[in-house]
Protein backbone atom coordinates (compact mmCIF):
# COMPACT_ATOMS: atom_id res chain seq x y z
CA UNK A 1 0.00 0.00 0.00
CA UNK A 2 1.56 3.24 -0.66
CA UNK A 3 -0.12 6.74 0.39
CA UNK A 4 1.06 10.50 0.23
CA UNK A 5 -0.19 12.45 3.35
CA UNK A 6 -0.26 16.46 3.66
CA UNK A 7 -0.04 17.16 -0.24
CA UNK A 8 -3.05 18.77 -1.60
CA UNK A 9 -3.96 20.78 -5.10
CA UNK A 10 -2.38 19.92 -8.24
CA UNK A 11 0.98 18.62 -6.74
CA UNK A 12 2.09 15.90 -9.48
CA UNK A 13 5.04 15.11 -7.16
CA UNK A 14 3.85 12.06 -4.71
CA UNK A 15 6.48 10.06 -3.45
CA UNK A 16 3.57 7.30 -2.84
CA UNK A 17 2.28 7.86 -6.58
CA UNK A 18 6.55 7.45 -7.42
CA UNK A 19 6.81 4.19 -5.51
CA UNK A 20 3.08 2.45 -6.22
CA UNK A 21 4.53 3.23 -10.19
CA UNK A 22 7.66 1.86 -9.64
CA UNK A 23 6.64 -1.14 -7.71
CA UNK A 24 4.06 -2.22 -11.01
CA UNK A 25 4.95 -4.42 -14.16
CA UNK A 26 2.93 -5.10 -16.97
CA UNK A 27 -0.07 -7.51 -16.30
CA UNK A 28 -0.27 -6.31 -12.84
CA UNK A 29 -3.15 -3.68 -11.66
CA UNK A 30 -2.74 -0.71 -9.68
CA UNK A 31 -5.44 -0.65 -7.36
CA UNK A 32 -7.20 2.90 -6.34
CA UNK A 33 -10.62 3.25 -3.92
CA UNK A 34 -11.31 6.49 -6.29
CA UNK A 35 -10.13 8.49 -8.91
CA UNK A 36 -9.31 11.82 -6.97
CA UNK A 37 -7.25 9.96 -5.32
CA UNK A 38 -4.91 8.95 -7.64
CA UNK A 39 -5.52 12.26 -10.02
CA UNK A 40 -5.38 15.97 -9.60
CA UNK A 41 -6.72 17.11 -12.51
CA UNK A 42 -7.91 15.55 -16.12
CA UNK A 43 -4.65 16.48 -17.92
CA UNK A 44 -3.42 14.51 -14.61
CA UNK A 45 -5.45 11.40 -14.99
CA UNK A 46 -4.75 11.15 -18.60
CA UNK A 47 -1.08 11.34 -18.34
CA UNK A 48 -0.93 8.93 -15.59
CA UNK A 49 -3.46 6.71 -17.69
CA UNK A 50 -1.13 6.73 -20.63
CA UNK A 51 1.86 5.66 -18.44
CA UNK A 52 0.23 2.97 -17.07
CA UNK A 53 -1.26 1.80 -20.73
CA UNK A 54 2.60 2.07 -22.13
CA UNK A 55 3.44 -0.24 -19.57
CA UNK A 56 0.35 -2.56 -19.92
CA UNK A 57 -1.00 -1.92 -16.10
CA UNK A 58 -4.26 -2.71 -15.53
CA UNK A 59 -5.99 0.36 -13.48
CA UNK A 60 -8.97 -0.65 -10.56
CA UNK A 61 -11.15 2.07 -9.50
CA UNK A 62 -12.89 0.74 -6.81
CA UNK A 63 -14.87 -2.54 -8.38
CA UNK A 64 -13.98 -1.44 -11.77
CA UNK A 65 -11.15 -2.79 -13.66
CA UNK A 66 -9.80 -0.86 -16.55
CA UNK A 67 -8.07 -2.50 -19.13
CA UNK A 68 -6.49 0.63 -21.53
CA UNK A 69 -5.86 -2.43 -23.69
CA UNK A 70 -9.23 -3.48 -24.00
CA UNK A 71 -11.12 -1.74 -27.05
CA UNK A 72 -14.21 -1.54 -24.04
CA UNK A 73 -11.99 -0.65 -21.16
CA UNK A 74 -14.16 -2.20 -18.53
CA UNK A 75 -13.07 -6.01 -17.40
Amino acid sequence: MYTDHGFTGTNRARPGLDHAFAAVRGGHTLVVPKLDRLARSVPDAWAIGDTLTTRGVKLQLGASIHDPADPVSVV
